[in-house]
Order: structure tokens, then C-alpha cells, then sequence
């Protein structure tokens, strides 16, 4: 989940300098805007998401907050399972991801994933509970 979310919020900033879809929902019209949204799998609610954005500052850089939450509750090899995502990611107003940061926690499980960037490079960190590691990738 943590890698859908990824891709559906940080990869397409790599790939697009200015993704259609951000601009959609990053607007100066709505100083803020949230959503909330069902999660279903074959026709059964199995959670829900909130996705708020907004103006903000981030470190002297005018731009967008995007902070989300989504908790899935289903069944997996007969077990109960509870999954938690919450993160946020800033943008300035060029619609460029400035950096990110995202936590997925189920069961006894943690996932943190973030990342800012920094020239032509984002810098990642992924922490699965057994140490951080980093990475740099060149936009």
C-alpha cells in the first residue's frame, strides 16, 4: 500500500515537472479542500481516506500541503489485519515536490518513507523499523 501510495503521490513529480493532476487540486482558489473517500474490494468497505490540502510556508518557500490518512481494515490469511498510512508532502507553487514524508504502521509493522529534494536530486530515506537507509535519485 505503501508503494501505491508512493507511486500515486512522489513518482509522477519525477517523471512530470508539472503534473495535470496537482494542478487540479493545487489552486490559490481554495485557500484549503479536503476530501474523504471510501476504500471498497469487491463491493465491501474495507476503510477510508482524508486528503487535505492547503496553502502553506515551508522553510521561507510559499506553496501546497498535501497531508492524507488512510486506515484499511480487511482479512488476510484468516487474520484480521489493520492498516494505518498518514503523510504529508509540500510543493512550491511551480507544482515541484520540495519533500514528503509518509508512515504506514500494521500490526507490530513500520514503514517511515521521506525524502525532500534538493537540486536535481530527491533525497530518500526508508526506515522499515530495522534501520534507516538512504538513497538519492536524479530528477
Amino acid at each position: 500500500m505503501v508503494g501505491l501510495l508512493f507511486q500515486r503521490e512522489v513518482l509522477p513529480t519525477l517523471i512530470i515537472a508539472n503534473p495535470a493532476g496537482y494542478k487540479i487540486e493545487l489552486t490559490k482558489d481554495y485557500p484549503v479542500r479536503e476530501s474523504w473517500m471510501g476504500i471498497y474490494f469487491k463491493d465491501k468497505k474495507i476503510g477510508f481516506s482524508n486528503t487535505i490540502v492547503s496553502h502553506d510556508i515551508d522553510k521561507g518557500i510559499a506553496g501546497y500541503r498535501i497531508n492524507e490518512m488512510a486506515v484499511l481494515r480487511f482479512s488476510m490469511l484468516g487474520e484480521q489485519q489493520l492498516v494505518r498510512i498518514r503523510g504529508s508532502s509540500f510543493f512550491n507553487e511551480d507544482y515541484r515536490l520540495k519533500n514528503f514524508s509518509y508512515k504506514l504502521v500494521s500490526g507490530g509493522h513500520k514503514l517511515d518513507i521521506s525524502g525532500y529534494s534538493e537540486g536535481e536530486n530527491l533525497n530518500i530515506t526508508v526506515d522499515p523499523g530495522t534501520g534507516r537507509k538512504g538513497k538519492i535519485i536524479e530528477i
